[in-house]
C-alpha cells in the first residue's frame, strides 16, 4: 500500500513537506488509543509519511497532518471526545481549524474541517469524502483564474 500512496503523492505538481515513516510502535499505540477504526489508508499514510504539511486545492487551503505520536495527545488537549464524540482529529490547517475523520453515520469516513472558534459542527466543511481522497489533494496548489 505504501507504494500506492507514494505514487499518488508524486503525481503532478505538489507543494508539501512530508515526514519520514512513523515507527511501527507509534502507529500501534495510536490504534490502541482510539475507540474508532482508523481508515487503512490513514494507517498506510503514517507508515509512509509520519505527518506532513502543505497546500490543499480546497478549503481550508492548507493542511498539517500530525505525527502518529501526537494525534492522541492532541485529541485529548482539544477535548475532541467531549465536543465531537463522533470525530477524530488528525491535523489542522495551521490557522484555526482542525481536520477530523468524521464517524457520524451519515458522513462516515469523510474528512472535515471545523473552526476552533466557533467550535461547532454546523460550521464543518467537507474537505474530502475519504482519507484516500484527501491523499489525492495533499500538496496540490489551487490555481485561480
Amino acid at each position: 500500500m505504501s507504494a500506492r500512496i507514494k505514487s499518488m503523492l508524486a503525481q503532478g505538481e505538489r507543494d508539501h513537506d512530508l515526514e519520514p515513516p512513523a515507527p511501527k510502535e507509534e502507529i500501534e499505540a495510536l490504534i490502541a488509543s482510539t475507540q474508532f477504526e482508523l481508515p487503512t489508508e490513514y494507517i498506510d499514510f503514517l507508515a509512509t509519511h509520519n505527518g506532513g504539511s502543505g497546500e490543499l486545492p480546497v478549503q481550508p487551503w492548507c493542511y498539517e497532518l500530525w505525527p502518529a505520536n501526537e494525534v492522541s495527545e492532541n485529541n485529548e488537549g482539544y477535548e475532541v471526545a467531549k465536543y465531537f464524540p463522533d470525530c477524530f482529529a488528525i491535523g489542522s490547517n495551521q490557522g484555526g481549524e482542525l481536520l477530523y475523520i468524521d464517524y457520524r453515520q451519515s458522513r462516515k469516513g469523510n474528512i472535515i474541517s471545523i473552526p476552533l472558534i466557533p467550535s461547532d459542527l454546523n460550521y464543518a466543511n467537507v474537505v474530502a469524502l475519504s482519507f484516500n481522497d484527501l491523499i489525492s489533494l495533499l500538496g496540490v496548489t489551487c490555481k485561480f483564474g
